[in-house]
């Protein structure tokens, strides 16, 4: 394959941009440079974007996303560590932010896998490694700690 030329896209953010493809369509998700805030934008497979729209909320983080169980998930770190997260249907819609229990100091991580969608995170103090998992009636699973630490962010993603 041959790659296709740069393109100036509008808009600045401080930190990694994060890309998921759900329905059809090619979801972004960025935070602002001055107050955390979320934009979203989506690009269909004419790659025309929709431009960008303020999500409710904010993050110290950038956002996760991944696609499970026909909704596409966003997961992010709340400015005092917590986790929450929020769903979009395939007519377009977004849920409203649910809180879970448990902090972390760091982006999530997510990624659908075998039937479950699986949450990684770094504890409130940086360095415990935690997962749970999600099953199809959006019920979730007792967090599991993880055996070793790490000192860097972590990432998940399926082959």
């Amino acid at each position: 394959g041959i790659w296709s030329n740069w393109t100036d896209f509008p808009g600045a953010t401080s930190t990694t941009p994060v890309l998921a493809a759900f329905n059809g369509k090619l979801h972004l998700v960025v935070k602002d440079l001055a107050f955390n805030f979320m934009w979203w934008n989506s690009m269909d497979t004419t790659e025309t974007w929709t431009g960008w729209q303020q999500l409710s909320g904010a993050s110290p983080s950038p956002v996760a996303m991944a696609e499970y169980n026909n909704r596409l998930y966003m997961f992010v770190r709340g400015s005092t560590n917590d986790l929450y997260y929020r769903s979009m249907d395939t007519s377009g819609i977004w849920g409203s932010w649910t809180m879970m229990v448990g902090a972390t100091s760091i982006m999530p991580s997510i990624a659908a896998f075998n039937g479950k969608l699986y949450l990684v995170v770094k504890d409130a103090n940086g360095y415990f490694v935690w997962m749970r998992s999600m099953d199809s009636t959006e019920t979730f699973g007792d967090w599991t700690k993880l055996a070793g630490g790490t000192a860097v962010p972590i990432a998940l993603a399926v082959f």
